[in-house]
């Protein structure tokens, strides 16, 4: 997993240092490279921060213990306020509209 997020990182900054040199305009570019505006904004935006951050914390590897494979499903808690509870026959089509809603925040 760390060598995906390391490409994806990689992948994303050289989008984004291409895109500054080439001196057009962020909507032109990405059209060009067939790239989504709001993904190129968003990893432009990561980039600047703290590359170092974005490697410790843009992904969390998810791993299971043998007692949640015996329960009902999976809860999810970020930050002691935000609480995902996906049991375990859940509605995909419901999760995915989750998730796409998530995103955009």
């Amino acid at each position: 997993m760390k060598k995906h997020r390391e490409a994806t990182i990689k992948k994303w900054s050289g989008l984004v240092s291409a895109q500054a040199k080439s001196g057009i305009s962020v909507p032109e570019f990405c059209r060009k490279q067939k790239i989504n505006e709001k993904s190129f904004y968003s990893w432009r935006s990561k980039l600047n921060k703290n590359p170092k951050e974005i490697t410790e914390n843009a992904f969390k590897e998810l791993s299971l213990s043998a007692a949640s494979e015996d329960s009902s499903g999976i809860q999810i808690c970020i930050s002691g306020n935000i609480h995902i509870i996906i049991e375990k026959h859940f509605n995909e089509a419901a999760l995915l509209k989750v998730v796409k809603l998530l995103s955009g925040l």
